[in-house]
C-alpha cells in the first residue's frame, strides 16, 4: 500500500446536497471537484433518473450551488455566470437561475 500524499486530495470528488423531486422520480446533487491549479473547488449539478438509474451532468461552469426543486421538472439554483452576478463585498445579492 502506498502512502497518501498531498496531491492525492486533488483526485477526490464528492457528492453533496441530494434533493428529490416532489414526485420522487429524480434526484439532483452537487458534485464537488478540486482544482489544484487554481486552488479552488468547482461545484456542478448531476441528475439521477431514479426509474432508470441514468445519471446526467446538468451544469459545467463550476460555480453552482443550492439547487432546489421548483416543481417536478424545474430546478432553481444559485450561480455566478456573468460579471454582474458577482456581489460586491457589502451587497446582499443572490442570483438564481431556472433549469
Amino acid at each position: 500500500m502506498e502512502k497518501v500524499v498531498m496531491n492525492d486530495i486533488t483526485l477526490i470528488r464528492a457528492a453533496n446536497g441530494l434533493k428529490l423531486s416532489p414526485d420522487g422520480k429524480y434526484a439532483v446533487y452537487t458534485v464537488i471537484e478540486p482544482d489544484a491549479s487554481k486552488n479552488e473547488y468547482h461545484y456542478d449539478f448531476s441528475l439521477v433518473d431514479r426509474c432508470t438509474g441514468n445519471v446526467r451532468r446538468l451544469t459545467y461552469n463550476g460555480k453552482n450551488s443550492g439547487a432546489l426543486w421548483d416543481n417536478n421538472e424545474t430546478l432553481l439554483f444559485n450561480s455566478v455566470r456573468k460579471e454582474e452576478d458577482t456581489p460586491e463585498p457589502i451587497d446582499e445579492k443572490t442570483v438564481f437561475y431556472r433549469l
